[in-house]
């Protein structure tokens, strides 16, 4: 019997990484890398490479489809999806992870040690739901306590929930895209360190909000963090528009901005809007950098955006009411 291996026909050339030889000196030690181009992620050629292996091995494997289904599905069948993992005790905590059914990722979580001499593991209280997930930003002291948290208020639509997506299912749009909805926070932008200093918080897309950033200033806020995650966006545009963003909002505000990024951009932002430290996209890196903290408020961060919303709107007003007083005036015979 010929198994459907044998008769698959064997696939086309794999792709073949260019060599282009890189030399770099270290410790008076000399080490030449031939696929030092591929670590340009961001670069359209890589991409295109990667596509292309991809590709190829979709292509060598197809024949392989059923039977790679038929083992998820068996590992899948006998892997408990909601469960818990085993507790660590430090400082006074528990830190265990948790997985959930329907989900594709678990969560890390930590509640307080009740009593040193019980070693009964903890029950969480916290969780969203199987519809919901949470988002916030955390501060957490040297002994291992939560001292301030903010919870992200405003939501990316289409990609943190799904507006009106009861209708939408109806109508037969993928609203499974979105499988579930971020749930808002309530609370001010801003945190609280151990020693007492405030900072105000923008999570990811906020930034593109002045009216976030400067309600964390005014409540105290003397520097302004952007935590963000750029994975869901290919290229850098949005990475870029981002660390563009953060140089706004710290003119606007006068102050520093700090934006952390695992997959995107990290950077600092100095009150006159100039980027310091910025790593590479997606680059695995520790940046410090020390910065003033301020306590003034801006003109604008006195007036927010609806003064100028307002007064945009009487330039334009007056820019009209010109234009057709001139019209009128050519109009008129002679």
């Amino acid at each position: 019997m010929t198994s459907p291996a044998a008769e698959a026909t064997p696939p086309a050339r794999p792709p073949v990484a260019d060599r282009r030889p890189v030399t770099t000196e270290h410790h008076g030690r000399a080490r030449t890398d031939e696929y030092d181009w591929l670590r340009a992620k961001d670069t359209p050629e890589v991409t295109a490479y990667l596509e292309a292996e991809n590709a190829w091995t979709a292509a060598a494997t197809d024949h392989l489809a059923g039977l790679r289904d038929a083992i998820f599905g068996e590992i899948k069948s006998r892997t408990k999806e909601s469960d818990l993992s085993v507790p660590t005790r430090n400082r006074g905590y528990w830190y265990y992870g948790r997985s959930f059914e329907g989900r594709e990722y678990g969560t890390s979580c930590r509640v307080n040690v009740l009593d040193a001499t019980d070693w009964t593991p903890p029950m969480p209280d916290e969780d969203a739901g199987p519809d919901h997930f949470l988002n916030a930003e955390v501060i957490v002291s040297p002994e291992g306590e939560v001292v301030s948290r903010y919870d992200k208020v405003r939501r990316v639509p289409f990609g943190e929930y799904m507006p009106l997506r009861s209708f939408l299912a109806a109508l037969g749009a993928p609203t499974n895209l979105v499988p579930r909805d971020a749930v808002a926070g309530t609370g001010p932008a801003v945190l609280t360190l151990p020693d007492g200093t405030k900072l105000g918080v923008v999570i990811s897309w906020e930034v593109f909000f002045g009216g976030r950033a400067n309600e964390g200033v005014e409540h105290g806020g003397t520097f302004i963090l952007n935590p963000t995650n750029g994975s869901s966006y290919t290229w850098t545009v949005l990475q870029s528009q981002q660390i563009a963003s953060s140089r706004l909002r710290a003119v606007e505000q006068g102050r520093w901005v700090a934006q952390a990024a695992p997959t995107g951009f990290s950077a600092f932002v100095d009150p006159g809007g100039g980027v310091h430290d910025r790593t590479s996209i997606s680059a695995e890196a520790i940046i410090a950098r020390t910065v003033t903290t301020a306590t003034d408020r801006t003109w604008y961060s006195h007036l927010g955006t609806v003064a100028i919303v307002v007064l945009a709107v009487i330039v334009n007003v007056v820019a009209v009411a010109g234009k057709k007083k001139a019209w009128r005036r050519s109009a008129t015979p002679a």
